[in-house]
């Protein structure tokens, strides 16, 4: 269980690989996704960004943009 990435059209989206389903914004590099999801775990420690609420996620979009 974890999240990963895929790119389609020079978009990454990140997903969830137990059940396969895409979650959270849309990035446009591996490494600009990579960057979230670390900071995601500095901002939530120990919690599964996976559970987040859609709302939470697009604040922590805001706040991953202005750091």
């Amino acid at each position: 269980m974890s999240v990963r990435t895929t790119s389609v059209e020079g978009k990454v989206a990140l997903f969830d690989s137990t059940t396969g389903f895409a979650f959270g914004p849309v990035f446009d590099s591996d490494d600009d996704a990579d960057s979230y999801v670390a900071f995601a775990a500095q901002k939530f420690p120990g919690l599964d960004i996976r559970m987040l609420h859609v709302a939470e996620l697009v604040k922590l979009r805001v706040a991953w943009m202005d750091a």
